[in-house]
């Protein structure tokens, strides 16, 4: 198994997936359509309006993953 295709079934049809750049669009999306909820907690929702922050987030988190240094994950629902 690839180490960035990790995930882990939590329950039938729910599971906790790595961080994919295929996920860039769809993560972006659900940040920006629920940002006034996140912002919050969350106050760096503010700041990343761009595709592309997302996609560097991705980026990171696979090279914090990759180094060993933590895990950045969605809980998907199938």
């Amino acid at each position: 198994m690839d180490a960035l295709s990790v995930y882990l079934k939590l329950a039938d049809g729910l599971t906790l997936n790595h961080l994919v750049p295929e996920d860039a669009g769809e993560l972006h999306r659900m940040v920006m359509t629920n940002e006034a909820h996140l912002a919050p907690w969350m106050p760096w929702v503010v700041d990343k309006k761009r595709r592309d922050d997302t996609v560097g987030f991705i980026e990171m988190c696979t090279k914090q993953f990759s180094d060993g240094r933590g895990f950045n994950g969605i809980i998907r629902l199938d």
